[in-house]
């Protein structure tokens, strides 16, 4: 390709690795320990306007390293990829099949996945590779509280049903075992689903899936009056009762929230409270927590898995969240 007019018309050919490495020799030539000549990419790629540069091994226009490796120089011309879990091979693009060290617990179905694994967990079974045992007590209700003002962000509200999906795969849902209702708050406070709504785990996950971020100010107050005219009165009157509040604890109304709280748990519902955020104020969540042990705090919407084991588990007459 002697022509520069041919070039400057069929410039994807100049682009080829064998002619950038011809043009890269004829500039520069020779480059520092652990670098290597390249064609700028910001310059024209014809003969007559390319210009050289000195670039690390790893520092190309495509990455070396696929599905989130990362590039090392080893030297001039090599380099080596720290691959993520569940990926290996020079470049990290072979999928590792995790199944083949057998992580899920015997008699359970192991499915690789592309950069991971899942256990299909049998025999009331749960958790990562089936190795927790599921909440067979029963029966119970449990209400959730979930904070959808504008404090907590749609990201973060979207969190906190994905961390009720969690709770809701480690027990058992139906008339004789759990029975779960979601209330949404922000200025007011929506039912999504009461109790008897959804009594198997299937469709409550779903239901989950389908509830909207509506954003305000934090009435909490509303949320436990809602949950306590709307939601409780029902004919399982022998049955353990929780609410579990998810809030940045930031109330428009304290003086009501108190009251309410107050009411429920006269009514003899136990009530769990979760702070998410640095600004959380313990002492408006403690006050109306039934006990200073269901008071937790996360500093981050993504630490509400550090304390999952702690409420995940039986939720029923006799075990604490501890």
């Amino acid at each position: 390709m002697s022509k520069e007019s041919t070039c400057e018309l069929r410039s994807s050919e100049c682009r080829t690795e064998e002619i950038r490495e011809h043009l890269c020799r004829k500039g520069i030539n020779a480059c520092p320990s652990y670098l290597i000549c390249t064609i700028d990419a910001s310059s024209n790629w014809c003969p007559a306007h390319y210009t050289t540069q000195c670039t690390n091994v790893c520092d190309t226009l495509v990455p070396r390293c696929k599905n989130g490796g990362t590039c090392m120089n080893i030297s001039a011309d090599d380099y080596r990829c720290i691959c993520p879990q569940g990926f290996d091979g020079k470049d990290c693009d072979r999928d590792i099949n995790e199944c083949l060290r057998q992580p899920c617990q015997p008699i359970h179905y192991c499915e690789n996945l592309f950069g991971n694994y899942s256990c299909n967990c049998k025999n009331g079974l749960s958790g990562q590779n089936c190795d927790l045992e599921r909440c067979k007590m029963g029966p119970g209700d449990v209400v959730f509280l979930v904070d959808s003002s504008v404090s907590q962000g749609k990201d973060n509200f979207s969190k906190q049903l994905d961390f009720i999906k969690e709770f809701v795969k480690s027990i058992y849902i139906g008339q004789t075992f759990f029975r779960v209702s979601v209330i949404t708050f922000s200025f007011n406070a929506r039912v999504e689903f009461n109790l008897t709504k959804y009594l198997d785990n299937y469709t409550l996950l779903d239901a989950i899936d389908r509830i909207h971020y509506n954003p305000g100010v934090t009435n909490t107050g509303r949320a436990l009056r809602a949950a306590r005219e709307e939601v409780f009165p029902s004919n399982r009157t022998d049955v353990t009762k929780r609410v579990i509040i998810l809030t940045d604890s930031m109330f428009s109304n304290k003086s009501d929230t108190i009251i309410q709280a107050k009411l429920l748990k006269d009514a003899g519902v136990t009530i769990v409270t979760i702070g998410i955020g640095s600004g959380v104020l313990h002492e408006e969540l403690l006050e109306i927590a039934s006990d200073y042990s269901d008071f937790f705090n996360v500093s981050t919407i993504d630490g509400l898995y550090s304390i999952q084991h702690k409420i995940g588990r039986c939720v029923y007459e006799g075990i604490k969240f501890e």
